[in-house]
């Protein structure tokens, strides 16, 4: 997944995208609201649907926070495996609140 330029592609069904934000993302992505990024733009067009785009991207800053999906949780660095420690943590809450609300609302 990772290359040396940090050049990466993001396929989207929107064709006019000026940035990307997480406050964009689907909800039911594998690791909820992300901005999901490959190194094969092939993969990209896969995600753009016909009429949307795909984006070059270069990332800048910190690469060892990146969360490889093509990795093992063992092959992921470390500051990528406390980053799925956290996520864990939040998707682990959401839940509990999810349920309690649920309970919550059958009992109106």
């Amino acid at each position: 997944m990772f290359n040396k330029k940090n050049i990466y592609y993001h396929g989207s069904t929107e064709k006019a995208l000026t940035h990307l934000k997480c406050a964009y993302a689907a909800e039911e992505n594998p690791f909820g609201p992300a901005i999901y990024l490959t190194c094969d733009s092939n993969v990209a067009e896969c995600y753009s649907r016909s009429g949307g785009a795909i984006y070059r991207v270069r990332l800048f800053g910190d690469s060892e926070l990146t969360i490889n999906l093509d990795a093992t949780v063992e092959q992921q660095t470390d500051k990528a495996i406390d980053a799925i420690r956290r996520l864990s943590t939040i998707i682990h809450r959401r839940s509990e609140f999810c349920d309690k609300y649920a309970e919550f609302r059958q009992q109106k």
